[in-house]
């Protein structure tokens, strides 16, 4: 008898033993854990280890001191909730890590070429060997879309000036193909043409290059910052070089807790970058976002630190996941089906979409319609910095690799992320527009001989806008 309690007695020490150790270690891991994955505030990780400790301390002490069998329930089951919420946490880790790798994998885009034909001819680029091929000089990456085209079909290369030039040369029969970026049949569309009716796609492929690195690090968490919001309106891929539909210059000061939105319309004349010419900041999108930023950089006189290319038709599904926002409507309208009247209006995912999108409707056009991508660009802001994102963290994580693409660093990201949960701040927004008049200028880069519509810069409301910038980046 003396011999099964002396036996007993050692079984209860070496499960103390054990439970002791196992708590132990589940302790320490943990900690490890949070402090890897950086994201989360150091305070918020000295509380739950300061709990934590105190709990697992007080449920041992019982343990050793009370051989109770509830007392080995309880324990057992707080160390498989320990090990439960630690590997929700590596989840939840990588898949934020995932998540984010994504939004900076912004080393490269993709560029989409198309060989063009007439309509009435063949649909079979076999069928055009040895014709000719006209080609925009200086095009970018010509030599390497050339080849590709090669690797299919020997054709007779012929250099022009200008995309209007190869049109022509297509359309009167001086070349049988042209080559161009796919996205220039969006700007033929633009400007209305009838060539569209007339020619066709028979060939296309992808060039993926790297993006010059034109970040201006800073460190968020304690200055101000600039980024270009640069939204793509297309359904592709968020890397694929596209117009630049959407412009806004975010301005950031950290220790104000302050946002200024500046909308710079899609039709803005103003000079490019890489070329010198004028033309509608939009097209500078088909060259690459770095030249969307240089050109705003060069023209508004600032730093931009980094950029954001936001594809707005997926962007708009965060909307759906947060349970809607609530939008301040300045005008009533209808569209697409849907009304939006004067005052607060409450939009799932497709109304702040139709909302964000409309512009013919709108008495001031493309005016209205930055004005409105502001409004929606801050309900956002608003309501994924509530708690309510928490709930939703991994449904937003999933649709943000989708919407977003950017040159900030995985680093920048998290810390700044570790900042908002840190402080929590409640962000004070301004928005503001520049503002233009309509022109139909003859000579512009894409149609040297047919007028355009663009928008002449009003000087005084971007003298303003830089004077407002640069008060909130000088703000302590």
């Amino acid at each position: 008898m003396k011999k099964n309690k002396k036996a007993s007695k050692e079984s209860d020490n070496i499960y103390e033993i054990v439970i002791t150790g196992l708590t132990a270690l589940l302790f320490i891991a943990l900690f490890i854990v949070l402090i890897t994955i950086k994201i989360i505030p150091m305070k918020y990780i000295i509380f739950l280890m300061t709990s934590l400790l105190i709990v697992d301390t007080a449920s041992l002490i019982m343990l050793w001191k009370k051989k109770k069998i509830w007392i080995k329930v309880v324990t057992i089951a707080s160390s498989i909730l320990k090990f439960l919420f630690l590997i929700l946490i590596v989840i939840v880790y990588n898949k934020t890590n995932k998540t984010i790798d994504k939004l900076t994998n912004s080393e490269y885009e993709v560029t989409h070429y198309a060989v063009i034909a007439r309509k009435e001819d063949s649909d079979d680029i076999l069928d055009y060997n040895n014709k000719i091929m006209s080609v925009i000089e200086n095009m970018d990456y010509i030599e390497q879309a050339v080849a590709k085209v090669e690797e299919r079909v020997a054709v007779i290369v012929k250099e022009s000036g200008s995309f209007a030039a190869i049109i022509e040369q297509l359309m009167v029969k001086d070349s049988e193909l042209i080559l161009i970026k796919e996205s220039y049949l969006d700007i033929l569309e633009e400007a209305q043409s009838d060539t569209i009716n007339h020619i066709k796609i028979i060939y296309t492929f992808e060039i993926k290059n790297k993006i010059k690195d034109i970040k201006k690090e800073v460190d968020m968490t304690l200055k101000p910052f600039t980024i270009l919001i640069s939204g793509i309106d297309t359904y592709g891929p968020i890397g694929n070089v596209a117009r630049s539909d959407v412009n806004i210059l975010m301005t950031v000061n950290p220790k104000t807790y302050e946002i200024l939105l500046v909308h710079i319309p899609r039709d803005y004349y103003i000079p490019f970058s890489n070329h010198g010419m004028k033309d509608k900041l939009t097209h500078t999108g088909v060259y690459g976002v770095e030249v969307t930023v240089s050109t705003l950089e060069n023209y508004f006189g600032i730093d931009i630190n980094y950029y954001i290319r936001i594809n707005f038709n997926t962007l708009i599904k965060i909307v759906d996941i947060l349970g809607g926002i609530e939008v301040n409507v300045d005008v009533t309208f209808s569209n697409l089906g849907e009304t939006y009247t004067k005052g607060i209006n409450n939009m799932d995912g497709k109304r702040a979409l139709i909302f964000s999108r409309s512009r013919k409707m709108l008495y001031g056009g493309d005016r209205d319609r930055g004005r409105n991508q502001q409004k929606v660009l801050t309900a956002l802001i608003n309501k994924a910095s509530s708690p309510k994102i928490i709930a939703n963290y991994s449904s937003v994580l999933e649709i943000m690799g989708e919407s977003f693409t950017t040159n900030m660093s995985s680093e920048e990201i998290k810390n700044f992320i570790n900042f908002e949960l840190n402080k929590l701040p409640k962000w004070n927004i301004k928005s503001i527009s520049v503002d233009g008049s309509g022109i139909e200028p003859i000579g512009t880069p894409f149609f040297p001989d047919t007028a355009v519509y663009m928008m002449e810069p009003d000087i005084k409301t971007v003298k303003t806008a830089i004077k407002e910038i640069n008060k909130l980046k000088n703000k302590k």
